[in-house]
């Protein structure tokens, strides 16, 4: 099984589900390294199945004497987080605007 996020592939452990993966890493700075990549992960492909409106609410390193596992735990976004984000895009894109056109017009806007 495996992930795919910002175009690289990661071995998931057999136990692994879309919303909560393990990856064994060689070491702690790979582990360290491994989960500083996903901040802000929102949409990736598990086993060829794309999610998106994803949420990461958990990371983990553990150590065993074995070896380093990263763990990774997700939710969906809610609908309302999706509405604000939406509307705050909308905000965006009117402040955009607003900034290239004449204070007149704006004030019609």
């Amino acid at each position: 099984m495996t992930i795919t996020y910002n175009d690289k592939t990661y071995t998931v452990t057999g136990e692994s589900i879309y919303s909560d993966f393990a990856i064994v890493a060689k070491d702690i700075d790979e582990a360290v390294a491994t989960l500083t990549e996903f901040d802000g992960i929102s949409t990736y492909i598990f086993n060829e199945a794309e999610h998106d409106n994803m949420v990461l609410i958990k990371r983990t390193i553990t150590v065993t004497d074995v070896n380093v596992i990263v763990g990774v735990m997700l939710r969906h976004k809610t609908h309302t987080e999706i509405a604000q984000e939406e509307i705050e895009s909308l905000r965006q894109a009117l402040s955009d605007l607003s900034g290239s056109v004449s204070k007149a017009n704006a004030a019609k806007i």
